[in-house]
């Protein structure tokens, strides 16, 4: 793949208003390792030069060639800010970015999805680099987080969940539905998917973007969790806090 020839066409795509703190914002929002120096005489502007950091310090990580060209994809699409993507496409594809990448999926097939907000700004750049597993054990260390934050819970996992969701005895209690006995119905599904989340991937309790040992997962199945993830995160922002001293 021509790294450098992309990273200089893509600056000629841009137009004046595309500025350097626009890259920035799409390389640290996208990118997990930092950005290093790449003086190039020929290169004359700060964002050309910005543009040209951030893809040969991609070009240079240890990773697949599919993860990085899913990510060198995703990172020309944003600075794009959506503006002509078959023209970045065209570029990406005259570099040697194979057909597979350009088609529609990736960034669109996750955002489509709709996921929470507070998980899809930890979990997206895991799920555009195929770490499939990681992007979902991320999300149920937030979902986690959040409910202990929530709930001002002492536990962790499976007790965790019981400690929040339990109708009786628990401090957390989902939004008002049509009657107390829907209301009733919908905490025990809540509880119970919780207790499944925690059992099948523990929380994470050390924290997002802490490395677990995986199961195989295709991005279908990342996807659908997520969404899963994103149903219980919903109920955790909209539930009312009880007998919390």
């Amino acid at each position: 793949m021509g790294y450098q020839d992309i990273a200089i066409e893509m600056d000629r795509f841009l137009d004046v208003e595309s500025g350097a703190d626009s890259v920035e914002a799409a390389a640290r929002g996208l990118f997990k390792f930092r950005r290093e120096m790449h003086p190039n005489s020929n290169i004359k502007s700060g964002r050309a030069q910005l543009i040209y950091d951030w893809i040969l310090t991609l070009a240079k990580q240890r990773m697949s060639p599919d993860e990085k060209a899913a990510l060198i994809v995703e990172f020309c699409r944003r600075i794009a800010k959506g503006k002509n993507l078959r023209k970045v496409d065209r570029i990406l594809a005259a570099s040697g970015v194979e057909p597979k990448f350009l088609r529609k999926g990736g960034a669109e097939a996750f955002d489509a999805r709709e996921i929470n907000e507070e998980l899809a700004k930890h979990c997206r750049g895991a799920y555009l680099r195929g770490d499939y597993f990681q992007a979902v054990t991320d999300a149920a260390a937030i979902y986690a987080r959040h409910v202990k934050s929530r709930a001002r819970g002492r536990k962790d996992g499976e007790a965790l969940m019981i400690e929040a969701w339990d109708w009786e005895k628990g401090t957390l209690r989902v939004a008002p539905t049509t009657s107390s006995a829907s209301a009733k119905s919908l905490q025990s599904a809540v509880l119970a998917l919780s207790v499944g989340l925690m059992r099948a991937l523990g929380g994470n309790p050390a924290g997002p973007g802490t490395p677990t040992i995986p199961w195989p997962m295709s991005d279908r199945d990342c996807l659908d969790l997520l969404c899963l993830i994103s149903f219980l995160m919903d109920k955790a922002e909209e539930a009312s806090a009880l007998n919390i001293r």
